[in-house]
Formats: C-alpha cells, structure tokens, sequence
C-alpha cells in the first residue's frame, strides 16, 4: 500500500520521497465514499506523514477533521477516534 511506503520512507528520513508517495495517496482516495474505512484510515495515515515531514499546522487539521468524522460515526469511545485524540494532544 502506498501509504506503507510513505511511512517507511519518513522511518528513513527521506521526507522528500515520503511527501511525493502521500500525493499518490491523495488521488485515489477520493474514488471511496467519505465514511468508508478505508478512507478513513487513509486519511489517518495522511495525518501521521504529515507530521512525520514537519508540517505540524496541516496534520493537526487533517487530524481534527478526521477525529470529528470518527466522533460522528463511532462516537468518543471508540479505539480509532482515541487514536487520532491521542496523535493530536501529542501535537500539543
């Protein structure tokens, strides 16, 4: 999976290659509807090489759009909103 190879490229500190990969991801992540899954963790992912290449500010948005819709459709107690709660105190 792409988003696999971009984080092994953030593990290697090649940032440049790793912010190339997530654009791929990007493009056809769209094709799934907005609360599928696989979307949803996508965009999980999304988040984490953000941070991974230094752009704090983006990852904390996409997070917190991201911990929004998981809060709307499993609620606050759920293991995938507590994940993406806890990667955003962790920004702070």
């Amino acid at each position: 999976m792409l988003a696999e190879r971009a984080m092994s490229l953030v593990r290697e500190s090649r940032y440049g290659d790793a912010a190339g990969v997530l654009a791929e991801v990007a493009v056809p992540a769209s094709r799934f509807p907005e609360d599928d899954a696989r979307l949803l963790e996508v965009r999980r992912q999304i988040g984490e090489l953000e941070v991974g290449v230094g752009d704090v500010d983006k990852a904390r948005v996409t997070l917190t759009d991201l911990r929004n819709d998981l809060t709307r459709l499993y609620g606050l107690d759920h293991g995938a909103t507590i994940r993406v709660s806890e990667l955003l105190a962790s920004l702070s």
